[in-house]
């Protein structure tokens, strides 16, 4: 059965930030699926993030965004970016020429 049909709001091409642990790992990215085995999403290293916008605004080539699975033991906190009594999105803070998905 999968997981994600029980939690509300977060399954399905969503933007989200997501931590992980052992080891520590922090991805930015759109999440697929999640399920009793895992997370699987097409994200990109928070180390990477501000690199891949300045790519993007300056409509340079940027390898990053990659399908990835963390299996459920590793996930430590997954997080919708969307803005929230008046601050921004984590893309939205970071990017001027509007979402970029």
């Amino acid at each position: 059965m999968i997981l994600s049909r029980k939690i509300s709001g977060l399954a399905g091409a969503r933007r989200c930030c997501s931590c992980f642990h052992n080891p520590g790992k922090s991805v930015w990215g759109i999440l697929d699926e999640i399920t009793a085995a895992g997370v699987f999403l097409r994200g990109l290293d928070l180390n990477a993030f501000d690199d891949w916008v300045s790519a993007v605004v300056h409509e340079e080539p940027f390898i990053g965004f990659g399908a990835l699975f963390f299996p459920m033991w590793r996930v430590e906190r997954i997080a919708k970016d969307e803005s929230a009594g008046g601050v921004p999105s984590f893309v939205s803070n970071r990017a001027t020429n509007g979402p970029y998905f």
